[in-house]
């Protein structure tokens, strides 16, 4: 006879594999936050202390993926949704069908076009595909129901009576009492959608076990969320969570943005903008404490819930990784929902590298040429002084167009020109070198913008060039 799986239980079964999750999510976290560094062209540590020379840092790695993404695009456009089989009509039917869920009653462009973002600028894209019944609640209220149209509304699918007053009226001719309902309120539920749903998940959201090849072999993955107290509360009413979950999770409100996993990376995003990383929000009034989040934890494991001595796939619901908010399921899917996407995968590897990552040296190099080019074109515009005259050195130094030096020693004055010369031809020749190199390293080069180098000196035609490059983008 099989043992029925206790809380305790399970939070024993999973803490070895939990633990082990969230470190390794935490070191793809803080790589992912470099990534990002180096996509948005941030500063370098030590450009601090190059005050009057050039800080600007080249775009090699953001151009890179906004000139990849467009192309890689395209590949979900078209007959990229395509069914093969003996009956061309069924197959073509699927094809619509498809493409009506993704396209038209999803936001399908954009979904792929994150999905390609994180695919260029983080370890993976994650693509989670599963079925999904979505709802709204509707009500109505009845001012008077006789007993047959009470009678027939108690009859109707997924209509329930929430409330009533019985009473009589007396029929004036027969005098006789006929039974009638008044205020008859109605709840039910209204489908706004069913069907397979795609949904886009942010890497610092997915926590697996590292070691693996692929997630279909990995025997933890967990998607972890951010939901409402309201969201757990309607869960519970609904049956889908456990009675006094929503309790529980009251007692474990956190910070709204990011675990500790994840919280470098997140404050990243807010540091490249010049934004202030969001405070701590903590609602404790009755009429906003719902706002307050939780960590749902949506666990695709392998345990032995029927007590056979076997494990099998299940998910298993926790909040904040300690609260089992819904009991052991069998997995339908018998494999975790998750599906990957790299750019440079390499074998039996779980993540692939991305463009941040390729491009980080290269950026670095075009970043001293550009300095190097800019720094020389400053010094031979505003050229130098060398003085003998202090009072002629504060003049120098507040120099502009049109100034007016008084000095009483200008007999004596000695001031000596120091002309620094126009750029190096070399750095201009490297620097074609460089970029040369570096787009053999991307794979973006002007052939794949749709730009001839030849065309380019004719304006009409390069004018033209540029513009329809531009709109790729």
């Amino acid at each position: 006879m099989s043992e029925k799986l206790t809380d305790d239980t399970i939070i024993q079964a999973l803490t070895g594999q939990i633990q082990k999750a969230c470190e390794y999510q935490q070191e793809l976290s803080e790589k992912r936050r470099v990534f990002y560094k180096t996509y948005r062209g941030d500063p370098y540590p030590t450009d601090s202390s190059l005050d009057g020379w050039a800080k600007t840092v080249h775009p090699t790695a953001f151009n890179t993926v906004e000139w990849i993404k467009p192309y890689l695009f395209e590949i979900f456009t078209g007959d990229f949704f395509s069914f093969e089989g003996k009956n061309d009509q069924v197959a073509s039917t699927l094809k619509e069908y498809v493409r009506q869920k993704l396209f038209v009653e999803q936001d399908g462009e954009e979904k792929i076009d994150d999905f390609l973002h994180y695919c260029l600028t983080s370890h993976y894209g994650i693509f989670k595909v599963y079925h999904k019944d979505d709802y709204r609640d509707r009500k109505k209220t009845f001012d008077l129901l006789h007993e047959e149209e009470m009678a027939q509304l108690i009859t109707l699918d997924d209509v329930e009576v929430t409330g009533y007053d019985e009473t009589e009226i007396i029929d004036p001719a027969t005098g006789n009492a006929t039974r009638v309902y008044e205020n008859v309120k109605v709840k039910w539920k209204e489908t706004t959608y069913k069907g397979p749903w795609l949904e886009v998940l942010h890497p610092s959201e997915l926590y697996e076990l590292p070691g693996y090849s692929n997630t279909a072999d990995c025997p933890f993955v967990a998607h972890v969320t951010r939901r409402t107290l309201d969201y757990v509360k309607r869960r519970e009413v609904e049956g889908v969570y456990r009675k006094g979950t929503y309790t529980k999770a009251k007692d474990m409100l956190e910070n709204r943005y990011g675990t500790e996993d994840t919280e470098a990376e997140l404050d990243a995003v807010f540091e490249s903008d010049d934004l202030s990383t969001p405070d701590i929000l903590s609602y404790t009034m009755p009429t906003n404490l719902g706002n307050n989040e939780v960590l749902v934890c949506e666990i695709y494991c392998k345990l032995d819930i029927d007590g056979d001595g076997f494990t099998e796939p299940c998910i298993v619901t926790l909040i904040d990784w300690k609260v089992v908010a819904r009991e052991p399921i069998e997995n339908p899917y018998r494999t975790p929902p998750f599906v990957k996407g790299m750019i440079y995968r390499e074998p039996h590897k779980q993540v692939g590298r991305p463009i941040p990552d390729l491009m980080d040296p290269w950026q670095r190099v075009n970043t001293n040429m550009l300095r190097a080019l800019q720094n020389a074109a400053a010094l031979s515009t505003r050229r130098g002084f060398m003085t003998n005259d202090p009072m002629a050195k504060k003049a120098l130094e507040r120099w502009s167009p049109g100034t007016v030096a008084h000095l009483s020693n200008i007999t004596d004055l000695s001031v000596k020109q120091i002309d620094f010369g126009a750029p190096n031809q070399f750095i201009l020749k490297t620097v074609e070198y460089i970029n040369a190199e570096a787009q053999k390293a991307g794979g973006v080069n002007e052939s794949m913008m749709g730009l001839d180098r030849e065309a380019m000196n004719h304006t009409a035609r390069g004018m033209a060039m540029k513009l329809t490059a531009s709109q790729a983008r």
